[in-house]
């Protein structure tokens, strides 16, 4: 079981996958196995601070002792080779939501 999640490549459409994985429980230093569902969904065009760019949707559902604790969705883009945007929300025990995005992007030249 690993504690570190990475995307997957080559990214595909339509590409789903499961996870194990140990985390910490917020505020405590105590660690939790739980799992997560990884789609990609689509591929969208999205503007952040940085710029448009047309990035793949990849969808995560987080899974904390059988019940959903939390989504993210993330916007991947080719160009950046980085999530350009992402936003959170959890849904156990907590109200908690966030959105980053990318504020800028300068090519290796």
């Amino acid at each position: 079981m690993r504690e570190t999640r990475h995307l997957n490549f080559p990214l595909i459409l339509g590409q789903k996958r499961t996870e194990e994985f140990t985390a910490r429980i917020r505020g405590t230093n105590r660690l939790q196995r739980r799992a997560s569902e990884i789609s990609v969904v689509g591929i969208e065009p999205i503007t952040c601070s940085a710029g448009a760019y047309e990035t793949f949707k990849i969808e995560t559902n987080e899974w904390c002792g059988g019940k959903s604790c939390g989504k993210w969705i993330c916007f991947y883009s080719p160009q950046t080779k980085s999530v350009v945007k992402y936003n959170y929300e959890a849904t156990l025990g907590s109200t908690a939501t966030w959105e980053v995005d990318l504020i800028e992007f300068l090519p290796v030249q």
